[in-house]
């Protein structure tokens, strides 16, 4: 399968794709090495991004944004390091510094040969997708139960923290826009249920894993990229973005919790999925590019989905899961 399909993000580079790409390299030290260049266009960041040729045939991916993020690029450049040390499988780093005399900043890591799986889903039959969804499962187990700094105490702040701090966003939010009933509803269902929800001990987290953040290998490894750096929390707040694997591939989805849980899904999982879900929709309620989804903003989009998914908020199990059970054994999913 990996043989006949082509990435979709890589593009060549234009004149004036090529002029700027000039511009931030020629300081790189590394950039003697480079032959050829094509952009990477995908994800939802502004930062510049190639796929780079070496002369002896390796592919990089270099990252270049404005030098007022050095020291986010530090940070990711040391975390890819202890994630390396740690055996979990990422894109490893190369190196990092200042370019374009100093007014950028690059991140240059190893490129993963491979197909992302928001690409590659949609080839896949009913099963294949849902092995795959098992394969992420196990990996997500792995990342959580890594020890990524040993005698780390890892600290957090709780989950009524975290939430009190987003409805402070949602109050901003009001006062300049006015509220919603789609946001309303989110409001009212996280503040009915705050108190059902299973705090776990505090562990590292991936930050961001959906299909859009996975790549199978030709090695049929599955390697997660785009980590936030550092990302301290409950275990289960990593599945907060599953709602967009599941609204790609409902099969994947039900195989990632499936796996991660051993097939003994915990009682407590789903209304704390639910409230994560259902209160994340305010950490990003002023995400407002169109991005791919027409004329409609990122955050919009993503809190309808909840909403439907969750049926109006009256479901704790979202429909992908009961339509990937009802597809992989027939007949209705039983939440009961």
């Amino acid at each position: 399968m990996l043989n006949i399909i082509k990435r979709k993000c890589l593009r060549p580079l234009r004149i004036s794709d090529y002029q700027k790409y000039v511009s931030y390299i020629h300081d790189i030290p590394e950039k003697e090495f480079f032959v050829k260049a094509q952009i990477v266009d995908k994800g939802y960041s502004a930062d510049a991004k190639y796929r780079i040729l070496t002369k002896s045939g390796q592919f990089l991916m270099l990252k270049i944004s404005d030098i007022e993020k050095y020291s986010d690029f530090k940070q990711q450049f040391e975390y890819l390091l202890l994630l390396k040390k740690n055996g979990i499988k990422t894109s490893y780093p190369v190196s990092f510094g200042q370019c374009n005399n100093r007014k950028n900043v690059y991140l240059l890591c190893n490129w993963i040969e491979g197909i992302p799986l928001d690409e590659l889903l949609p080839k896949l039959s009913i099963r294949q997708q849902y092995n795959i969804g098992r394969k992420a499962g196990l990996l997500m187990k792995t990342i959580h139960t890594t020890n990524i700094l040993p005698n780390h105490s890892y600290p957090a702040l709780s989950f009524l923290e975290i939430h009190q701090l987003r409805i402070q966003k949602y109050m901003g939010y009001i006062n300049r826009k006015g509220d919603s009933q789609e946001l309303r509803l989110l409001y009212e269902y996280v503040k009915s249920h705050i108190n059902c929800i299973q705090e776990l001990p505090s562990c590292f987290l991936h930050g961001d894993f959906h299909i859009g953040n996975l790549i199978l290998t030709e090695q049929k490894d599955l390697d997660a990229i785009d980590w936030i750096p550092f990302f301290i929390g409950k275990p289960w707040e990593d599945f907060i973005r599953i709602i967009v694997s599941g609204e790609a591939s409902a099969l994947f989805a039900a195989g990632q919790i499936d796996a991660y849980f051993s097939d003994n899904i915990p009682v407590d999982f789903w209304m704390t999925l639910a409230v994560y879900t259902a209160s994340y929709q305010f950490e990003i309620i002023d995400w407002e590019k169109p991005v791919i989804y027409k004329d409609i903003c990122f955050a919009e989009h993503q809190r309808n989905l909840v909403i439907r998914q969750y049926q109006n908020m009256t479901t704790k199990i979202p429909l992908y899961y009961k339509k990937a059970k009802s597809l992989l054994w027939g007949g209705n999913y039983n939440e009961h």
